[in-house]
């Protein structure tokens, strides 16, 4: 008896008839009709449901000298219509038989399940009127270095320049922040000292109720 470990690699077909590789399927050991997990590609992917794709199937080898089981052309809008009909497509591979070439039937494809979700993008999301809260939490840790000195994460420069902390929290919440509404910012600090003993969750503004910060950048 023959074993297999077959596992589908699909690309998508270029215009100088090359392959891009998109997707893989995991390995199924020991099986000769093996049922795979879903499988979720984006538009961005495979473009239009047109394109054509090719579906390779193969023989998994530790390796890496995989052994080509069967193959197909066919696109997403194929792979659709085939779920709707409950019908399969065949995978083939070359073959020279009688110094002509020839195709030779190695098994078929069937699909279990389609569907199509639409995803959304961060635009999509604020456009419709999405709000996005924005949170700091700052490590106190000794990992950041002494603050003392102008090496640690903290030096506080009496130049003005902004430390790495600063930065970094001034650059995402100068952008974030017009898209939350009560323009408050909730504020957190942990591994630092407080009242004597260190917390790993304190609030920056100093408050020991409210962790909300509500002049946080100049707008």
């Amino acid at each position: 008896m023959i074993l297999r470990c077959p596992f589908l690699r699909i690309s998508r077909v270029v215009e100088s008839e090359g392959s891009v590789p998109i997707c893989k399927t995991e390995v199924i050991n020991n099986n000769l009709n093996p049922k795979w997990k879903p499988v979720t590609l984006s538009s961005r992917q495979f473009g239009s449901k047109e394109n054509p794709l090719l579906i390779e199937c193969f023989d998994f080898n530790s390796s890496g000298d995989h052994v080509l089981i069967g193959k197909l052309r066919s696109s997403i809008a194929d792979l659709e219509r085939l779920n709707k009909e409950r019908t399969g497509t065949n995978l083939f591979i070359p073959s020279t038989h009688h110094r002509k070439e020839e195709k030779m039937l190695k098994g078929q494809l069937f699909v279990d399940q389609y569907c199509e979700r639409e995803q959304f993008s961060f635009i999509d999301y604020v456009s419709s009127g999405f709000e996005l809260n924005f949170m700091v939490a700052v490590d106190f840790t000794a990992s950041n270095g002494n603050p003392r000195y102008s090496d640690s994460l903290h030096y506080i420069d009496v130049s003005g320049q902004l430390n790495s902390y600063q930065r970094a929290i001034m650059e995402v919440g100068e952008v974030i922040q017009f898209y939350d509404s009560d323009r408050k910012f909730p504020a957190w600090g942990f591994g630092g000292s407080t009242a004597g003993a260190v917390s790993h969750c304190f609030n920056l503004n100093g408050s020991p109720r409210d962790s909300e910060v509500r002049k946080f950048f100049n707008f």
